[in-house]
């Protein structure tokens, strides 16, 4: 990544019950990184496309929950 704001997240289906973006979130703050850390919603039949959107949008990482975990591996790189 360039420089800027770190974009991070985490995806599943649902996702709205994530503690993570708080987590993650207050070790942003708390080290003074500039990022960011969202929950993002990706239906199972969005996976594919979304996933190869992430890096286009900025985003440098993301951890992956339910119903992704092992969908997600026949797109990694």
């Amino acid at each position: 990544m360039k420089h800027g704001k770190l974009k991070s997240g985490v995806i599943g289906w649902p996702i709205d019950h994530s503690l993570s973006p708080r987590l993650h979130g207050f070790w942003l703050r708390e080290h003074k990184i500039n990022g960011s850390y969202k929950a993002i919603a990706v239906e199972p039949k969005a996976l594919p496309a979304t996933l190869k959107t992430l890096a286009e949008n900025g985003y440098a990482g993301l951890n992956v929950t339910v119903p992704h975990k092992e969908a997600v591996i026949a797109h990694l790189d």
